[in-house]
């Protein structure tokens, strides 16, 4: 690309005569002594100038031999290579700012992700969708957002609820039981084994009504699996328990 060069060309840009009524080039017509569309000054610098500032404007120094300038100088801005910045390729490209989308409205939403099949090998920062939520894989973990739900439970005398968010790692197990009680210890497990950690285990109330004295369960060395012991402090009967506890 290069600016003409004749010995007819004047060394500044001319200032535009003021804009005509919009239009299209014609052939005009011989039988008719239609005239042809002229093609003025002011017209030829506009196409020479628009040109131009697209190719000075990435970076290239305009040159009479180089007829590849302008493809050369929009392919840079797209591949962001100069002035910092570049488009988006729909076939996939990675951002190196912020995304912000547009707000969302009653019209649609900003920002939409369409369901599909999950990944095969997702890596961590991979964000999908499909039929059952939006998953994010995490820290090389797999988790469902905004979910929390039941997975298992057995619901009886001695029994338990599990809850998480889509995966085991963020989990919450409630279980519960009931133990004979006497002035001695009774161990006792619970329905299943606490995977990760036991936060608070409570004995609840009595089951039965004790023969004579004083009533007063306590636990001790509680763990996730089982072993505990269960006992009252005063009087001289056993009776039944009950035990709630909550963990992961």
């Amino acid at each position: 690309m290069f600016r003409i060069d004749v010995p007819s060309a004047v060394p500044a840009l001319p200032t535009p005569q003021a804009a005509g009524t919009p239009g299209y080039f014609g052939r005009g017509n011989v039988g008719t002594g239609e005239l042809p569309t002229t093609v003025t000054a002011d017209f030829l610098n506009m196409i020479q100038e628009e040109i131009a500032h697209v190719v000075t404007g990435a970076g290239l120094t305009l040159s009479k031999t180089d007829h590849t300038q302008l493809a050369t100088a929009i392919a840079d801005m797209i591949s962001g290579s100069v002035g910092g910045a570049g488009f988006v390729h729909i076939a996939g490209d990675t951002m190196t700012g912020p995304l912000i989308t547009e707000a969302s409205g009653s019209g649609g939403a900003g920002f939409n992700l369409p369901p599909g099949t999950p990944p095969s090998s997702p890596v961590n920062g991979d964000l999908w969708a499909t039929a059952a939520g939006i998953f994010a894989r995490i820290a090389g973990v797999t988790l469902q957002l905004g979910t929390l739900r039941i997975t298992s439970m057995s619901i009886g005398t001695n029994g338990y609820i599990a809850l998480n968010d889509g995966t085991m790692v963020n989990n919450l197990l409630i279980q519960w039981c009931q133990v004979p009680s006497n002035v001695g210890a009774v161990s006792y497990s619970w329905p299943i084994t606490f995977p990760h950690a036991v936060f608070v285990a409570v004995p609840g109330g009595m089951v039965g009504i004790p023969g004579s004295g004083s009533y007063s369960p306590y636990l001790q060395n509680v763990t996730t699996s089982g072993g505990q012991t269960v006992g009252n402090n005063g009087g001289s009967y056993s009776s039944t328990i009950a035990i709630i506890a909550i963990g992961n």
